[in-house]
């Protein structure tokens, strides 16, 4: 995804880093790919005691990257700030995920 972004390719960086994104969540979540609504996302992060800024900062992250995937003119700067937002919220995922019990 980095290389990506370096390279300057903001229409594959955003493809690249929604399907990377989108299967760390499913493996992390236990579900499939395909159900990862931003609604079910929120629910399964709920349910996992995911603190509600992160649960924020990756909706907003997602908002983000379906609006340069289907709307693409996008500024530079907004590329590198999402993929700065992604490492962000990967590593919060990966503290309170780790730490978590699931409330079903």
């Amino acid at each position: 995804v980095e290389e990506l972004l370096s390279r300057n390719d903001i229409e594959h960086f955003y493809s690249k880093l929604n399907y990377s994104l989108r299967n760390y969540l499913s493996e992390k979540l236990g579900v499939y790919a395909e159900e990862l609504t931003r609604k079910r996302i929120t629910e399964l992060l709920d349910n996992y005691n995911v603190g509600v800024g992160t649960t924020l900062l990756l909706s907003s992250l997602l908002e983000n990257i379906e609006i340069c995937l289907y709307a693409p003119v996008i500024a530079d700067h907004q590329a590198r700030s999402d993929y700065e937002k992604a490492t962000e919220v990967i590593s919060l995922l990966e503290k309170q995920l780790s730490h978590a019990s699931v409330n079903l």
